[in-house]
């Protein structure tokens, strides 16, 4: 190398003297200069790839042929000389470091880490772009020196930091298998990172209980870290009996897990959820049913036994009987509760038939033996207050009638309660006019006896005797107190009740009447007959309303219209899945008629007055007929004309002989006049503001329970004092 480099200097002394002597010549060439080229270009064969040789070349004019001027030619060659004094007087070839060791996962470094004069500029002259500074090992690379000369390196890249991470303990189910990897997160390390349990510590997933592992983690410089951990193993066991009636939203749930001491202190931290195969209801009633245990990830299979082992609750409570009267055990008991069936039963008897006051045990025992005994008093007391019977009333029947005697009377005690009674009817000849009388009799638990008699009188048919008949009706549902409304609901209760559905010839409505009264079974005409008597002995203002032909239906139907308040409503006393009942308006018509019974109440509202519902346009409850009022229609199923109030086609007449008559209080026969209250005492006008007993045939009775008419004082039912002092 310094060989060459003096045959340059050499030569290049050589050429400025030549130079100097052709100075004048501008058109020259140093020839030279072709050998001055050549001697650049072994310089450059052997390594010295410089932009100094290129500098040399455009100097001298070796490749480029310009004629230089012969001042700039000595400043060139001075300047060659001292490259060359640089090269041969002993700086030689710029040195590097060889290797450069760097941790992994530090930035790429700069070249000028391989230099070894810190005055030295360095660049890399490999292709660094896929080099990977997380995996360690050697990378070749080469290095430009002070744009002088290039030299060969390596980089060594190290792992030297272990690995961290976040260790977890775990909770599983019995079966349930982890990996290493389940145990931690967040690992961090520059380089890829092995997880696994330390050798010798590997878990035991089917061993219940407690167990502490080494969590082992490798990276690719061989680097460790150990993080100890714990897991807890959990088993489900067979089931759990529960109390019947134990909230299953309170269901002890951890009761599920299998006992372990090394458990005990995280029972409350368990992953456990609880798909219930069970509902509220089953939950009291005794067996067994399986649920669904769900610990981690796994669902198991588990049972509840529901189990009744609590006895009956309830309160005792003491009583008060009469001599006589029966007690039953749970009349000695309140707010009993089991989740079973119980019985309840007397430890002793009680003794029913000693004054005074004895200490009752009932025993409450449910269906699975659990029992209890709860203690109370019973007081025995002796009664003297004899029963009463209500609604035994005298009639007035006619000829041949079917006379139901029993019906609207009971019988009640002190004792007792309502009790049954006997009637004595046998010297009742219903064929033969006269007046008999009927014995209702009573007895009590404790033989204290009640008699009433009353008197029947049997009548033939006369218009007054229809009326007789029904106010001695009236008289028993008690009709004179109450309200309008109320009067059309008994009446129609009684109606319904005393008179069954049948065949009826009477076309008249007081014979109609008559026959019902008598007979107890009639047609529509005789349901609406009997009706329109007792509402009108009763002061309700009433007529008959038939159906229209031309509807759906061609057969007949009669009912009543009845005025309340001034209103008018409709009456259907006919027993009929269809029927309005006592009191119905025209929409609750127009509804039977098009959703219930099609046709049922079809009618033409143009032929009576307005009734509540209706619309202020003249509705029908079907399309009605292009027809005009016709005459009366024949009473149910018969032919004939409607004989007395309530014609459908002429105002009604009433029975003072007004034709519409519009005078709201009853018309009496007896006074002929509409002042009649219709009092049982029969006097017209009756002002007597007192009820009106039939007992005593006075306005004085107070009705006392006593039995005693006019009597001042209170009779207690549970004492039977009077006047009360209990």
């Amino acid at each position: 190398m310094k060989q060459l480099l003096h045959e340059f200097m050499v030569r290049q002394k050589q050429s400025q003297t030549e130079q100097s002597e052709q100075a004048k010549s501008e058109d020259s060439v140093t020839p030279e200069k072709t050998s001055n080229k050549d001697l650049l270009n072994k310089i450059s064969n052997i390594g010295i790839k410089t932009k100094l040789s290129s500098f040399f070349a455009v100097v001298f004019g070796l490749s480029l042929k310009v004629k230089l001027t012969a001042a700039f030619t000595l400043l060139v060659v001075a300047a060659g000389s001292v490259a060359g004094a640089y090269l041969l007087t002993g700086h030689g070839v710029p040195s590097v470091k060889s290797t450069v060791t760097i941790e992994a996962g530090s930035a790429f470094p700069n070249a000028s880490v391989f230099a070894a004069n810190e005055e030295d500029i360095l660049i890399y002259t490999t292709d660094t772009s896929g080099v990977s500074m997380n995996k360690p090992g050697s990378i070749d690379l080469t290095v430009f020196v002070n744009d002088i000369i290039e030299h060969d390196v390596v980089l060594h890249i190290v792992d030297t930091i272990p690995p961290t991470a976040t260790s977890h303990n775990l909770m599983i189910a019995q079966t349930e298998e982890k990996t290493a990897n389940d145990f931690v997160t967040d690992i961090n390390d520059v380089t890829n990172v092995t997880v696994a349990f330390k050798e010798g510590e590997e878990p035991d997933f089917l061993q219940i209980g407690a167990q502490e592992l080494t969590i082992v983690l490798t990276d690719e410089g061989d680097n460790v870290t150990e993080l100890p951990v714990s897991l807890y193993v959990f088993g489900i066991n067979g089931g759990i009996t529960i109390e019947a009636g134990t909230n299953i939203l309170e269901l002890p749930i951890k009761d599920f897990l299998m006992k372990n001491e090394d458990l005990a202190d995280i029972y409350d931290e368990i992953p456990l959820s609880f798909n219930r195969g069970i509902s509220l209801p089953q939950s009291k009633t005794v067996g067994e049913y399986d649920v669904n245990i769900i610990l981690s990830q796994t669902v198991f299979k588990s049972k509840i036994t529901v189990e009744d082992t609590t006895p009956p609750t309830a309160t005792s409570v003491d009583i008060i009987k009469y001599v006589g009267q029966k007690v039953e055990p749970m009349d000695f008991i309140e707010d009993a509760h089991d989740y079973s069936e119980f019985t309840a039963s007397f430890l002793t008897e009680p003794d029913l038939r000693t004054v005074g006051t004895q200490e009752i045990t009932v025993i409450l025992e449910d269906f699975w033996g659990n029992a209890a005994e709860f203690t109370s008093e019973l007081t025995i007391r002796k009664n003297t207050i004899p029963p009463r019977i209500r609604g035994a009333t005298n009639m007035t029947v006619f000829v041949g009638a079917r006379v139901l005697f029993r019906s609207g009377v009971s019988a009640w005690s002190v004792v007792d309660g309502e009790i049954p009674f006997t009637v004595d009817n046998s010297q009742v000849n219903i064929n033969a006019v006269g007046r008999y009388p009927v014995t209702y009799t009573a007895t009590d638990s404790g033989g204290l006896k009640t008699t009433v008699t009353v008197y029947v009188t049997v009548v033939v048919y006369t218009p007054r005797s229809v009326y007789d008949v029904a106010d001695d009706i009236l008289a028993r549902i008690g009709t004179s107190r109450m309200g309008q409304r109320e009067k059309v609901i008994a009446i129609h209760r009684w109606v319904t009740s005393n008179i069954r559905y049948g065949s009826n010839a009477e076309t008249d409505r007081l014979r109609a009447a008559s026959s019902g009264f008598s007979r107890r079974i009639g047609n529509c005409y005789t349901f609406y007959a009997v009706s329109s008597v007792l509402l009108e002995r009763a002061g309700i203002s009433n007529q008959r309303i038939v159906r229209a032909p031309g509807g759906a239906r061609a057969t007949n139907h009669s009912w009543n219209l009845v005025n309340i308040g001034g209103v008018w409503y409709h009456y259907d006393s006919t027993p009929s899945r269809s029927s309005g009942g006592a009191i119905f308006t025209s929409a609750d018509a127009h509804r039977i008629t098009t959703s219930v019974s099609p046709g049922y109440y079809h009618y033409n509202p143009a032929n009576y007055p307005r009734i509540a519902g209706q619309s202020a346009t003249t509705q029908t409850n079907e399309t009605p007929p292009a027809t005009t009022p016709a005459t009366n229609p024949p009473a149910g199923g018969g032919g004939g004309t409607d004989h007395g109030s309530g014609s459908d086609t002429t105002p009604q007449t009433c029975a003072c002989g007004t034709v519409g008559c519009t005078n709201s209080n009853p018309f009496c026969t007896t006074c002929n006049s509409h002042t009649c209250t219709v009092c049982p005492c029969g006097s017209h006008p009756c002002t007597n503001l007192n009820p009106y007993c039939s007992t005593c045939n006075s306005h004085t009775c107070s009705a006392c329970s006593c039995g005693t008419h006019n009597c001042p004082g209170h009779v207690c039912s549970d004492c039977g004092d009077d006047p009360c002092t209990c």
